[in-house]
Formats: structure tokens, C-alpha cells, sequence
């Protein structure tokens, strides 16, 4: 732990060492690598040292880190496939959602840190129309891409979507309009992290009919 067993300086040191190295190794495969990785640490420093404790933004930057971690192998490969950017948005705004919970789930934590996070400025209520919001966003992009996969003929894909993704999604929302208390919240976390898994799960399909 930083300022018990390790030294602070020295976890400072190795810190920006390695992501020195990432950064460079990742601008030798190509450049626009290394330009989205270092654009990928300096978010972390910012969220470490001020984003996470702003409402919103915290949430914001956690998100735009995972969408830019699932477009990182196509920004090398560059192989054309639009569905790498529809996954890398599905995978932003799903994180969004789950920040935003976790932010209720975490909030006396939070407050006494002197955390600004959404449910402490805007209050619970207001919060979750927030996360719903988003929520709404990502149901309908895998509406659309589960349609999309059953007119293209890609039945496993499409039934995926619909079945095992958009359903789920559909009781998170049920759930999270009658959430009210700390574990209620706590479950929610646990049912965007099975809805990641499902949705990941559904690029073994995205290659066949």
C-alpha cells in the first residue's frame, strides 16, 4: 500500500517509468498507438488527481478509457470493421452506467473524502434518471445492432443481442427505478459486470451467419 509499504515517491517513480515504456512500445507498432495510450495515462493521472472526484467526469473518463481499450487493436489492424466501434461505444456507455451506480453504492465513502460525485451533488433520485439515461442509450444501440444482425442473416449474433444482452438490460432498468438502498445498488454493479461478460461473449458470433 502507497504510503505504508511502498514509498510514495518510488510508486510515483515506477509509475510514470512504466507508463513511459507502454507509451513508447505502443508508438513503435504505430503512432496513433501511442497517442491514444498517452492520451490514456494522462486521463489517469487527471482521475487520480482531481477527475474522480467531480461529478460526472470521473465517470466519464473511467468510460472513455474502456471504450478506447476495445479500439486499440483496430486502430493497429485497421481492418475496417464498423462493428469494433459500436462494441467500443456499447462498452462506454455501459461503464458509465456502472460508475454512476457504484458512485451511489460508495457515497458516505465519497462524501467523506470531499468527493463531488453525481448522487452527493445532484441526490439519488436525480442520479438515477442520470444512469438511466445512459442505460436507455445503450438499449437502444443493441436494439439496433441485434435487428441489424438478424436482416444480415447472422441469427446467433442478433439472438444474442436480443436474448441474453437486451433483456438483461431491460431488468437492469427495473431494478435500478426501485433501487433505494446501498445493497440494492451493490447488486446492480454485479449486473453490469455479467452484462460486460455477455456482451463480449457475443464477438464469438460476430464473425458468423
Amino acid at each position: 500500500v502507497v504510503g505504508r509499504g511502498v514509498n510514495r515517491r518510488h510508486a510515483m517513480l515506477a509509475h510514470v517509468l512504466l507508463s513511459g515504456v507502454g507509451v513508447g512500445l505502443s508508438g513503435m507498432l504505430a503512432p496513433r498507438l501511442g497517442l491514444v495510450n498517452l492520451g490514456s495515462a494522462l486521463l489517469l493521472w487527471g482521475y487520480s488527481a482531481r477527475f474522480k472526484r467531480v461529478a460526472l467526469v470521473g465517470n466519464v473518463t473511467i468510460a472513455t478509457l474502456t471504450g478506447a481499450l476495445v479500439l486499440l487493436p483496430e486502430l493497429h489492424a485497421r481492418t475496417g470493421q464498423q462493428a469494433v466501434w459500436v462494441y467500443a461505444l456499447a462498452a462506454f456507455l455501459l461503464t458509465v452506467v456502472r460508475e454512476i451506480v457504484k458512485d451511489v453504492e460508495d457515497m458516505r465513502g465519497d462524501a467523506a473524502h470531499d468527493c463531488r460525485t453525481l448522487p452527493i451533488v445532484w441526490g439519488v433520485a436525480r442520479t438515477k434518471w442520470m444512469a438511466g439515461f445512459f442505460l436507455a442509450c445503450l438499449a437502444l444501440l443493441v436494439a439496433g445492432a441485434g435487428l441489424e444482425a438478424l436482416r444480415a442473416g447472422r441469427w446467433l449474433l442478433g439472438a444474442w443481442l436480443l436474448v441474453l444482452v437486451l433483456a438483461p438490460l431491460g431488468l437492469l432498468g427495473v431494478r435500478l427505478a426501485r433501487a433505494d438502498r446501498r445493497r440494492h445498488f451493490a447488486a446492480l454493479s454485479g449486473w453490469c459486470k455479467v452484462l460486460m461478460l455477455a456482451g463480449l461473449l457475443s464477438m464469438l458470433w460476430a464473425g458468423h451467419p
